[in-house]
Formats: structure tokens, sequence, C-alpha cells
């Protein structure tokens, strides 16, 4: 169904406020359910499928109709996190003592209206609704009226307690001229080096689909929609940059940093690991799950036809617990332990280059360990031809 109804216990409420009883808003809300028909929505009490609450303007009466316009945004009730498809939305009120209804249900069928998350920006939507009434009816708000009117709204109003709404007018208008001529210049840079050596001071821009930089050479990798904070170090000219944005991974987003010096990258995107990002054996059971990509500090379970592994002995698929530990992009060492056996191994990538996989001797790999033998020796003793080859020595001293 797409439409607007007013539902069976609206008209009950109408009618007693056409008779001489104020009726009484109570709130309006949103969600993503979608009404089958409208004989279906008439006899709704509640939306199908809430998801927030949302506010109107002030209900106007005039002409046998009551107008009041309906809104939501994202940053409402703490901000959305998760974005959704609003597909409905309804108004609730009350007459004298009795509990709050249904006044009024929205639909918006098979075409709703996707909602971002707060953290891609503000999203704002709106629903002008006018009820039809008979008569002379009040109506008042049971909830202070939050939704938002623009300039050419605010000039018909009778407002000036400073006597200087004129001059706010020209400030707010010279803010917003600056801010979209600094939005305006990022969206001219294709790639986030430029966007962001270009700031002078602190700031952030969003690399969305209407901007140059959103398929940017070097923007994070198998990410969209990214916000970029920029933040200078005005002594030594470093500038910081964290991206936030969506990602292709199992967590579903990404969080990561990288640093310019001189107006050129200083490293590599590095993601920041969150409680969402930590791998986990569930996430690892793949095919090809390669070695050679496991380089960020961290403790990791890998399982299954694993690429650049070590070697598994004896059973169909490989399962090891993994310590990675990372410097500066130079250094990587991993520490690799069988989960079904005793074997440990160990390699090192200097550079990007990857040294073979060594297992670390332990009394269950090397037998010969057992009959280590042990010797008291001092810093000259220890070329003495007194070693013997093939043997392993505890040597102290």
């Amino acid at each position: 169904m797409y439409g607007f109804v007013i539902t069976t216990a609206g008209e009950a409420m109408l009618a007693r406020a056409a008779a001489g009883e104020t009726l009484v808003l109570d709130g309006a809300s949103v969600g993503k359910g979608v009404a089958q028909s409208a004989a279906a929505a008439k006899a709704l009490t509640a939306l199908i499928d809430p998801v927030a609450e949302a506010t109107t303007s002030s209900p106007a009466v005039a002409g046998q109709q009551i107008s009041i316009t309906v809104e939501y945004r994202n940053d409402m009730s703490g901000g959305l996190e998760t974005g959704f498809a609003l597909s409905e939305f309804g108004i609730t009120a009350h007459v004298g003592d009795d509990p709050s209804g249904l006044l009024y249900y929205g639909s918006l069928g098979d075409a709703p209206q996707t909602v971002k998350p707060i953290g891609q920006g503000m999203d704002a939507h709106r629903f002008p609704v006018a009820i039809a009434v008979t008569g002379e009816v009040t109506v008042t708000l049971d909830y202070p009226a939050g939704g938002f009117v623009t300039w050419d709204e605010l000039g018909d109003l009778d407002y000036d307690p400073a006597g200087s709404a004129a001059a706010v007018k020209e400030e707010l208008e010279a803010d917003l001229a600056t801010r979209m001529q600094h939005i305006g210049n990022i969206t001219k840079y294709d790639t986030v080096l430029a966007a962001a050596s270009a700031l002078t001071v602190d700031g952030t821009f969003f690399g969305d689909p209407s901007s140059s930089i959103y398929n940017a050479e070097d923007k994070p990798p198998n990410t969209t929609d990214v916000q970029y904070f920029v933040m200078l170090d005005g002594t030594t000219g470093r500038r910081v940059v964290l991206a936030v944005g969506y990602a292709s991974s199992a967590a579903g987003r990404f969080v990561g940093t990288r640093e310019i010096l001189n107006g050129a990258w200083l490293n590599e995107w590095r993601e920041v690991a969150t409680a969402d990002s930590v791998l986990n054996i569930n996430q690892l059971n793949s095919a090809g799950l390669d070695f050679n990509a496991i380089v960020k500090d961290g403790r990791y379970q890998m399982q299954g036809q694993l690429l650049n592994s070590p070697p598994w002995i004896g059973v169909s698929h490989g399962h090891f617990y993994v310590d990675v530990f990372w410097h500066m992009d130079i250094w990587v060492r991993q520490v690799a332990y069988e989960a079904n056996s005793n074997r440990v191994y160990t390699r090192l990538c200097h550079d990007g280059i990857w040294d073979p996989w060594e297992q670390i001797a332990t009394m269950a790999s090397d037998p010969s360990t057992a009959g280590a033998r042990a010797i008291s020796a001092g810093p000259t003793d220890l070329g003495s031809s007194a070693l013997a080859t093939g043997q392993i020595y505890l040597v102290y001293g």
C-alpha cells in the first residue's frame, strides 16, 4: 500500500474533537513496516515495525484542516547507528483521559526512503500531513515541536527578541558560504592526499559518490563512503588522517589511520583494531586465506586451505594459532602454533619479503633435545673442540 489514512481510532478522536473536546497530539514515529492494504492500515493501532521516534512542527488549524509536518532526522535520540529504509510513519494522539492511540498512518509502500546512519552525515526526512476536520477543533501538542524551519519560514514569523535577526541571518549565511566553499574545494581533488594536504587547520571531508575522491586511488582499500578526519601538527607539519567508512570485511566497516609529511604519504593505511574487527575462527574458515596478508599486531586463529602457511601433517586442512608482531612496516614476525600438535613455526618479513618458515625446536619436535648436555663454560671455551658436532648443549657460566 502507498498512501495515508486516518485510522479507525483516529476517526473516533476527530469526531470527539469536532464536538468540542481538545485533540492532544502525543508524538510521531517512523518505521520500516509496510501495510498490505488500506483496510489493514486503517485497523492499525501502532506502526508495523517501528524504528525511532520522530518530531513534528506545531499544528495549524485553518479552513477545516489540520496541517502539520512530521520530521525525522538521524541525529535524534542520540544519533542513528544503523541506517534503514523508512517506509512508514505515524502520529499518535488522545482525547480526554483516553490512552494514546494511532491517529494517522502513512505508508511509502514500495518506495521507501533510505535513512543514513549519523556517521555518514546529517539526514532529514519531512512528511507534510493534512487532516480534514468538521467544524472548529482545538489541537495541542503534548511534546515540544522539534521540526526544522527554513529561513524563509522563519522570516514569516514576528520574531526578533534582540532586534538583530538580520545580523544573525547575515552571520549564518556567511558561515554557510564558507563551509560550502570549503566542501566545494575538497570535491575538486582526485586523491585523499591532495584533499588532506589542502587543509590549513584540523578539518574533515567526506568521500561520497558525488565527490571526486570517492574512488581515489589512495583511499583505504575495499571501502566506500569514507569520512576523513585530518589532524595537523603545527610544529612538524605532519598530518594524521583518520578514515571511517564502510568496508567489505567481515566487520562491515573500516577504521584506520595514515600519515602525511611534506606532501607525501609516510605509510600505508593501517586498520585500527575494534571489538568488531578482531578476526576469529568463524571468519577465517575460508579457502584461500593467505598468511602473507596477516601483518597487523594481534593474535589470530586460522583454519582452512591456507596459503603461505607452515606445513600441516596428517590432516586435510591447516589450523594454527598465530601471533603477529609488527614494527614500522619494515619488520613483521609471525609465530604459528599448530592446533592439533606441539609443532611451532616462525618466520620473518623484511621490507615485504618473507623468509621461509622454520620449525622451532622443542622436546616433542626434536627428540635429540631430550639428551641435551649441560656444560659450564667461560666466554673463551665455547669454541673448544670439546663441543662435538651433531649434539645439543645447554651452556651456562
